[in-house]
């Protein structure tokens, strides 16, 4: 049984024929996409031998070995070039970025790309508009804690502006129940911060801004 934050990433995959789980630690999502009847073949890949021999015990013990291919592989460097689409989860921004930076040629031929990482969300965001990408939706989820789940594809989009960026163009329309909550506590994290902030006047400015933009946003 998955926990909500893979639940929700499996909820984001449109079927195709083969997608690439990135990092697939112990092949949970990989197991699911099949189970679910969302993909024909996955891709179950992992940079570390020890999850992925984890990877590859959960996948015979479901008897779906002749349907998921467990690779050891740096990013998307093993990955086979018939992947339609890929998930890479549980990673930081910057292990995120160099996996899609450094096999950017090939992005374009991926139907939708979802990315969750675990800090910097906005720095995600800036990315993806800087290389003109399409957010094509976007969750926050609470397991135990905030997640922020993006799906997105290579399609040029016109640069995102700054409150798309820092909320997210998607989460932005909808603004649902789990949306609200979380802003409520960054707004009562920043208001905090703001009163004990002294002799930093840039710094008191930055989170002023912050404060502002996250009271506009939850009017």
């Amino acid at each position: 049984m998955l926990n909500k934050r893979l639940e929700t990433i499996l909820s984001l995959c449109d079927k195709q024929d083969r997608i690439a789980d990135v990092g697939c630690d112990h092949a949970f999502l990989a197991i699911e996409l099949i189970n679910k009847n969302i993909a024909k073949h996955v891709y179950a890949s992992d940079i570390a031998m020890g999850p992925l021999n984890i990877a590859k015990n959960n996948v015979k013990n479901a008897k779906l070995e002749n349907r998921i291919d467990c690779i050891l592989s740096d990013g998307l460097k093993n990955v086979p070039d018939d992947a339609n689409a890929i998930v890479i989860a549980g990673m930081g921004y910057h292990t995120a970025c160099k996996i899609l930076t450094d096999q950017y040629k090939r992005l374009d031929k991926f139907s939708y790309i979802i990315v969750q990482i675990n800090s910097d969300v906005p720095l995600f965001r800036e990315w993806l508009s800087d290389h003109h990408a399409t957010i094509i939706d976007e969750r926050i989820v609470f397991d135990h804690k905030y997640y922020t789940i993006i799906k997105f594809n290579m399609d040029h989009h016109e640069e995102y502006d700054l409150e798309q960026i820092v909320f997210g163009p998607i989460l932005l329309l909808n603004k649902d129940q789990v949306f609200k909550e979380y802003y409520q506590k960054e707004l009562a994290k920043y208001q905090f911060i703001y009163q004990k902030i002294t002799n930093d006047d840039k710094r008191k400015k930055e989170v002023l801004e912050m404060i502002e933009m996250i009271q506009k946003v939850l009017q």
